[in-house]
């Protein structure tokens, strides 16, 4: 009997560790959906630029899907992307080969390259 209920206990602790490990993942959903340019390191991308740029329908929108691609749209032209979050605030996102850091922080989610220049995006209003 002794046997039994110690088999049952360490399978018991199996599945607690199983269902911790897999809440530890990065929630996709905070990232995924469509972003749009906020402002960046660049100074051409200040508020200023960039609201002429929207009033000239020329924006820059990244859109995340769940599986892992997505676009990024530089005044209509979409470059097609892969991304993957790492946790809920830091990630990783190819482009044409380029890796750069994803970071999310307070609805923003900045896309910092190998230069650290960054470019940071929020949810559309």
């Amino acid at each position: 009997m002794s046997k039994k209920l110690g088999l049952i206990a360490a399978l018991c602790c199996a599945f607690v560790l199983c269902f911790a490990l897999v809440g530890c993942g990065a929630d996709k959903s905070n990232y995924t959906g469509e972003w749009k340019l906020a402002y960046g390191s660049d100074p051409n991308l200040d508020d200023d630029s960039i609201q002429l740029m929207d009033s000239l329908g020329m924006s820059v929108m990244l859109t995340l899907n769940d599986d892992g691609s997505g676009t990024l749209d530089l005044f209509g032209d979409a470059k097609e992307i892969k991304w993957e979050a790492s946790s809920n605030t830091e990630g990783k996102i190819t482009l044409d080969g380029s890796e750069a850091k994803l970071q999310l922080e307070e609805g923003e989610l900045t896309i910092v390259d190998k230069s650290d220049a960054t470019m940071t995006f929020k949810r559309p209003s």
